[in-house]
């Protein structure tokens, strides 16, 4: 049978979390009445670990949060200032923002809103709900950590080289279970058996309102599987607890359902509404019976918190775009932004049209709306290599096709170009030129502890990574294993011995068992390959950057241009080979092909799955050819595949 005992002692002790980031002064204005700044505002966050926020006692590496920003004379149901922007932890002590953002001065205020974990779909315009939610099976502990939410909110902050502090709060609880084993009861024996707990009836789904700071909509009751072993501590056992929505048990079918030696006990939830920002720890006195009942009442109230902080830093005043300003050397694509918004693109691209007469390097301006770029707008600034008067045409493309309809322009190379109060593209000076920010677009991807950036480069209508991917974990944060050896999930590291270059390499095992690509990214599809082949018309040179070498003695050495500064180098690839005499049947993982040749791997139609080829790219040709994927002529062949480079492109 088993008891329940009460502790009259309730303690409740909120330990804020206390996020700091700066945010510098600048110029510059919101219409006719916001003066907004030209400074980047870089997230660098330091976590304390002397308070809790879910498991270890700081955000981790791979935390997504989100932040909103509004004028102080405005709500966050009404225009926003800053719209769901996404931060990443990268595992020290900064939290990456996926964009540039910009802080207003003079007299103009801002009211901050930060929650964890992020949301994609965020808040909808005119409406101050956040959708939220539980997962069931918190004992991952994974999902348990994405189980929590986290809010910061700070009001009236205006202009000023000071940092911005904000403090974090639980809006979940957390309940933490105890068992105690009742006299006669042995608390090895409990140990050993290892019950197994859950908790019924808890709505998993609400929505969350900034203004109010309080729940609605409460939905989905399920089973939830807590986080956590059981530990001895004194004589009781401990270790087990999973977060929930803030909620009354009115209506008395919130419970605990728990294993014990063969049989099923269920302890009722009692009638408590629970707080946010606090643990309600339930201590069950336990002994053995045939009674399959147990009733559980909140014994005590735990602090819970966690500490951040922040700086930014640079400054930058601009009212135009000056081209000579921009080098491309980051990425091939830059991006302006007025109201901290981004508004256009500018790329530095390979135009390639037969028919229109077009084969050259262009720098070329886009609009751009909602975070897309509108391809159908294109305004070609220069034309690389002349200086005749025929810059400032436009292009056109088709998304679907990948074809550029251009009219040409009458005009000398265009030396800058405007940004006027409607977001709009101007190649003149405007009456009101928009004061601007500009700062190059490149692929952050920030997994645990290993934060990466890429080039980004336009093709036609496609973005591509300008680099090979190197990632050593799952987008998710999985650890990849490094493996010397075929025929396992795992990535594979070539350094060559002259150019010390490192270079990352993949097996098909690994591909098939989780998400490689960077969030927002993808591993290209055969569509994918065939629509830049059929852009590039089936020119590897154009793509292919270095030196490459024919992998045939006597055959000629294909050139690479690089044109279109894909820059893909010749880093070979991983397959079996024979080691040498008198061990005839004796075969080993090698790697080949450095200087000659390079592999990708092509991605099925569904997600974690392959084709049965890969893209194979040689010295002695310059066509995009394919390949099997599978090791030739090994005994074990058919049943492992090589090791392949990964090129992602943007979905």
């Amino acid at each position: 049978m088993l008891d329940i005992y009460t502790s009259k002692n309730r303690r409740i002790t909120t330990l804020a979390a206390l996020a700091t980031f700066a945010l510098t002064s600048c110029v510059n204005h919101i219409n006719d009445e916001i003066q907004i700044g030209t400074t980047p505002i870089t997230f660098s966050v330091k976590v304390q670990r002397n308070s809790t926020r879910i498991v270890d006692n700081n955000f981790e590496s791979g935390d997504e949060a989100g932040l909103f920003a509004t004028l102080s004379s405005q709500g966050i149901d009404q225009q926003r200032y800053i719209d769901n922007l996404r931060l990443v932890c990268d595992g020290s002590t900064t939290m990456i923002p996926e964009r540039e953002i910009f802080y207003p001065e003079g007299e103009n205020t801002l009211d901050i809103f930060s929650y964890y974990p992020y949301e994609k779909s965020g808040i909808e315009p005119g409406n101050s709900q956040l959708a939220v939610q539980i997962h069931t099976d918190q004992s991952d502990r994974s999902l348990f950590s994405a189980s929590d939410f986290l809010t910061a909110e700070v009001s009236q902050i205006s202009s000023s080289p000071d940092p911005i502090e904000l403090s974090f709060k639980h809006r979940f609880a957390k309940i933490r279970l105890v068992l105690t084993p009742k006299e006669g009861e042995s608390l090895s024996d409990l140990f050993k058996a290892n019950p197994r707990i859950i908790a019924s009836g808890f709505c998993t789904e609400a929505k969350y309102d900034f203004q109010t700071e309080t729940f609605s909509e409460l939905a989905k009751p399920a089973d939830i599987i807590p986080y956590g072993e059981w530990e001895k501590d004194d004589n009781s056992l401990t270790g087990k607890e999973f977060i929930v929505i803030p909620q009354a048990n009115t209506d008395g079918k919130q419970s605990f359902t728990m294993e014990w030696n063969g049989k099923i006990y269920v302890c009722p939830m009692p009638q408590l509404e629970m707080e946010s920002d606090v643990v309600c720890e339930i201590n069950i006195e336990a002994f053995q019976s045939t009674s399959y009942t147990l009733s559980g009442v909140v014994s005590s109230i735990k602090e819970w918190g966690s500490v951040q902080e922040g700086e930014s830093t640079t400054d930058v005043n601009l009212s135009s775009v000056k081209i000579a300003a921009l080098s491309f050397e980051p990425s091939k694509v830059y991006r302006v932004f007025h109201n901290s918004i981004a508004v256009a693109e500018v790329c530095k691209e390979y135009l390639l049209s037969p028919e229109h007469g077009l084969q050259t390097k262009a720098l070329v301006a886009y609009p751009v709306r909602n975070e897309k770029t509108d391809l159908t707008q294109g305004t070609i600034l220069q034309l690389l290599g002349t200086s005749e008067s025929v810059h400032g045409g436009s292009i056109r493309w088709n998304e679907e096709g990948n074809i550029a309809n251009y009219a040409p322009g009458n005009s000398l190379p265009i030396s800058e170009f405007y940004i006027d109060e409607e977001d709009r593209i101007c190649l003149t000076k405007p009456e009101s030129p928009a004061r601007i920010n500009i700062s190059s677009y490149t692929l952050r991807d920030v997994r645990k502890n290993e934060p990466q950036t890429y080039p980004i480069v336009k093709i036609g209508t496609q973005y591509w990574m300008g680099e090979d991917l190197r990632a050593t974990q799952y987008r998710n944060g999985t650890p990849l294993e490094q493996i010397h050896q075929l025929g396992k999930a795992g990535y594979l590291i070539y350094e060559h011995e002259e150019s010390k270059q490192k270079c990352y390499f993949y097996t098909g095992e690994a591909l098939l068992a989780g998400e490689m690509a960077p969030y927002g990214w993808r591993i290209p599809k055969t569509s994918d390959w065939d629509q830049l082949k059929a852009y590039i018309g089936d020119n590897a040179s154009l793509i292919k950057s270095g030196t490459w070498e024919s992998p045939v003695n006597g055959n000629p050495t294909c050139s690479a241009t690089n044109e279109t500064d894909l820059n893909i180098l010749a880093h070979g690839l991983y397959i079996f080979g024979k080691t040498k005499e008198p061990q005839k049947d004796n075969w080993t993982i090698k790697h080949y092909n450095w200087g000659t040749g390079a592999a990708y791997w092509i991605s099925g139609e569904e997600a974690c799955s392959l084709t049965d080829k890969a893209i194979m790219l040689l010295g002695n040709t310059n066509e995009v050819g394919t390949g099997g994927n599978h090791p030739k002529d090994h005994p074990e062949g058919d049943n492992s595949y090589a090791g392949l480079s990964i090129r992602c492109i943007k979905e």
